[in-house]
């Protein structure tokens, strides 16, 4: 089937924040389909230096997506074991999609 310009695709991914509910910053991950570990540091969210990246609130997080084209669609929150894990959208030009690489979005801040 071919695709034109004018047909749109949606691509999901997952943020978990880590840290939420406590009185403290919280850290974000991205995962975009991947399999991952249990403990697994990959998907983190770090700042130029490599440095992880400790958003203030959840807020925070969902004013950075917003702000790089992501709608958000849903959450859940685990207050036991301190997580809220949301779920995002994008909506691109279908296109575009066999050269669409999400993890080159964030490639400057995914480590």
């Amino acid at each position: 089937m071919l695709l034109s310009a004018q047909q749109k695709v949606t691509r999901f991914c997952e943020l978990t924040l880590e840290g939420a509910g406590v009185n403290t910053k919280v850290v974000a991950k991205l995962n975009f389909g991947e399999a991952r570990k249990l403990i697994d540091r990959k998907g983190l969210i770090k700042d130029s230096s490599g440095k992880t990246v400790r958003f203030a609130a959840p807020v925070e997080v969902l004013n950075f997506m917003s702000d790089k084209g992501w709608q958000l669609v849903t959450s859940i929150a685990d207050p036991k074991e301190a997580i809220i894990i949301f779920y995002f959208k994008k909506e691109m030009d279908a296109s575009d999609l066999p050269n669409y690489n999400p993890e080159k979005e964030f490639e400057e801040i995914l480590h």
